[in-house]
């Protein structure tokens, strides 16, 4: 179990302009533009195979967004696109400024829980941190986070699609840097919604 209480900062920090993209997050974030292109019946369509794993039903045209942009990321990482892309539709909010989310899931559930005021959303979120990838689409993470998405839209908070890919990518490290940052995320970073730059290096 992570412990929360004395969990380390992550390691990406506040965005300049001269920063470089992760290319992990850069081809997230371009795929989420390619969902964001899609029609009301595809997004439908992908909803209602959240818990699926591939070639899902109905969505075979979902392979063709894998032959797009890093063909070989997307491909290594298919049950991971496919998962964020199915969670995609059931929470599209955006910032009051009416910008996109950006950050971790950490970061997400820290302004819900301000908002909510429950002391339960502690024990939600360290279930959720010790939850594993394992089987993906069938896996406790990706139950978990079906449950987060859809409790994060009823405090009107929404959640950043691309990074979520990226940390989904590196769920299993070894160093498990990326639940470090959510739970930095989450116990630290201010109330307020902020942008937050992507992750600038790629674990070894």
């Amino acid at each position: 179990m992570l412990d929360l209480e004395t969990a380390p900062p992550g390691i990406d920090a506040a965005p300049t302009p001269t920063q470089r993209i992760s290319p992990v997050l850069q081809d997230a974030r371009e795929f989420e533009t390619q969902l964001a292109q899609l029609s009301r019946g595809q997004l439908a369509q992908l909803k209602r195979n959240v818990g699926q794993p591939l070639p899902g039903r109905g969505v075979a045209w979902f392979y063709g967004l894998l032959y797009r942009g890093d063909v070989g990321r997307r491909q290594n990482n298919a049950e991971i696109y496919f998962l964020v892309a199915t969670l995609y539709d059931f929470n599209r909010l955006t910032t009051p400024r009416g910008d996109r989310w950006w950050g971790s899931l950490g970061r997400s559930m820290r302004l819900a829980a301000d908002k909510s005021g429950s002391d339960s959303v502690k024990r939600r979120f360290q279930i959720l941190l010790d939850a594993d990838l394992d089987g993906g689409a069938d896996s406790e993470l990706a139950f978990r986070l079906r449950q987060t998405i859809q409790w994060l839209k009823g405090h009107n908070v929404g959640f950043d699609p691309a990074q979520l890919i990226y940390d989904l990518s590196y769920w299993s490290h070894l160093e498990r840097f990326v639940q470090k940052k959510w739970a930095r995320d989450f116990f630290v970073a201010p109330a307020e919604v902020r942008d937050f730059s992507p992750k600038i290096e790629e674990p070894n």
